[in-house]
């Protein structure tokens, strides 16, 4: 697969352009590679952990992951070149440059004879959307081997390198209407037209199927205003807003 994404998207890159970069390009445009993506920033991650509509009802996770210690756990010759970039995550550009490093698919050929292990990269500027984003890559050296279990595996010292968050079904709405307030929404974080169109269809999007209608308030002299409709369970938070 990534061999012909590399062939039919030769116009994207230059066809001297390592596996790295390629990897990250074919990450950034929704094809299934063995990256995962990550965020410095916890406000990026909150809002993909409450921006899918069809997901409010369900409770989101976000993964907390220390790579400072993590790296302590990467052979040698990783570690070698953090120490010459006075660095603490690699860049393409570092991995490149490297003999060692420089072709990942290389780590295939040893996964017998190492231990597992992940390494963190930042990806090349490739558009707004990375820089935005704040984000960086996770590049585990074992191809059978998921993140989770893996951090689960290493011992007592898994309690501080990774932390699981739980965020409950009933505080999205309220955490995704902070979010949107601190304008850290699609139009900011995913710049264009795409990112407009999202944000827009999320914001005029009601909270069910069939959202409660506010009654009118009277027009009798002295009357009341009429109080508003109870909230759906689950919509903590969330201002009432047009569908149109």
């Amino acid at each position: 697969m990534f061999r012909n994404f590399k062939k039919y998207a030769y116009a994207e890159l230059d066809p001297s352009t390592s596996d790295w970069k390629w990897l990250a390009v074919a990450q950034h445009h929704g094809l299934p590679t063995r990256l995962l993506d990550w965020t410095f920033s916890p406000f990026v991650a909150m809002h993909f952990a409450t921006n899918e509509l069809d997901k409010m009802d369900t409770d989101g996770v976000v993964w907390m992951v220390n790579f400072d210690l993590i790296r302590r756990l990467m052979p040698s010759s990783f570690q070698r070149v953090l120490s010459q970039h006075y660095a603490m995550t690699f860049s393409v550009e570092m991995l490149e440059d490297d003999d060692d490093l420089k072709q990942p698919f290389v780590f295939e050929q040893t996964e017998g004879t190492q231990n597992p292990f992940v390494m963190f990269f930042e990806p090349p500027s490739l558009d707004p959307r990375i820089v935005n984003q704040w984000g960086l890559f996770s590049f585990m050296n074992s191809i059978d081997l998921q993140l989770d279990q893996w951090l689960a595996g290493i011992g007592s010292g898994g309690k501080h390198i990774a932390r699981k968050i739980i965020i409950s079904a009933e505080a999205k709405w309220e955490i995704r209407d902070k979010l949107d307030g601190m304008n850290m929404s699609e139009r900011v974080i995913m710049p264009g037209l795409d990112g407009l169109s999202t944000w827009l269809k999320r914001w005029y999007s009601p909270k069910s199927p069939h959202p409660v209608i506010v009654p009118a308030t009277p027009k009798r002299a002295g009357a009341r205003p009429a109080r508003r409709a109870p909230r759906q369970s689950g919509a903590t938070g969330r201002q009432a807003r047009p569908t149109r």
